[in-house]
């Protein structure tokens, strides 16, 4: 489940009511998929964990490899969330500033 990644962020120094409107949107569909994806990465750890101590050739098990890249890339995924939900802060922080200005 991942957004669009041409969520809006104003290349100039200005902020347009639209921006504003597009980042607040923005945050609110990046914070749902973080909350969905953060606890789906601590429970693959504890089943990564229960794998590697159970398993006889852990190193060759698909499933375990498979578990590994899904906690990879959802933690990859994170960080991108992370970074753009601190771009759509900065976008809604400057048009706060307009309104009250």
């Amino acid at each position: 489940m991942k957004l669009s990644e041409s969520m809006t962020t104003p290349t100039d120094s200005t902020t347009s009511f639209d921006d504003l409107i597009q980042a607040r949107k923005d945050m609110k569909n990046l914070v749902s998929e973080y909350s969905q994806l953060d606890p789906l990465i601590r429970q693959h750890q504890q089943l990564l964990t229960y794998l590697l101590l159970t398993q006889q050739n852990p190193q060759q098990s698909t499933v375990i490899q498979q578990i590994a890249v899904s906690i990879n890339s959802n933690s990859k995924r994170l960080d991108e969330i992370h970074s753009l939900v601190e771009k759509n802060k900065k976008i809604v922080e400057k048009g706060f500033e307009r309104e009250k200005g």
